[in-house]
């Protein structure tokens, strides 16, 4: 059957192996969420302004992503692959990315960059 290793790699390269009720592809998603953190990543280097509002962005993506995933798979394996990759991928990094903008904006001191 399926070794854990390639469920594993599944999961990392493709979503849309099963499909969806929609019977659409939802495979792009993923590359939303790719540019957005090759974003964050950029903004972080540069230590630009934007980064915060790039943070928070990609924390709504990914919270809204996991959400469709698992709203929208169908039961079986499906549901159950939907329901794992959002509690082991989705939601902790939009839980890290909320929570590095959320220390940004708590500990920069606006009023002095006005």
């Amino acid at each position: 059957m399926y070794d854990s290793l390639d469920d594993i790699s599944w999961l990392l390269i493709t979503k849309t192996k099963f499909g969806t009720t929609l019977g659409h592809s939802l495979g792009g998603t993923r590359y939303f969420i790719i540019t957005a953190l090759l974003g964050n990543a950029l903004f972080a280097v540069l230590k630009s302004k934007f980064l915060v509002i790039s943070l928070i962005v990609t924390s709504t993506l990914l919270f809204l992503d996991a959400w469709f995933d698992v709203a929208s798979a169908r039961a079986g394996r499906p549901l159950i692959v939907a329901i794992s990759e959002a509690l082991i991928f989705e939601l902790p990094l939009a839980l890290i990315s909320f929570s590095v903008a959320w220390n940004l904006i708590t500990n920069l001191d606006f009023k002095s960059r006005l």
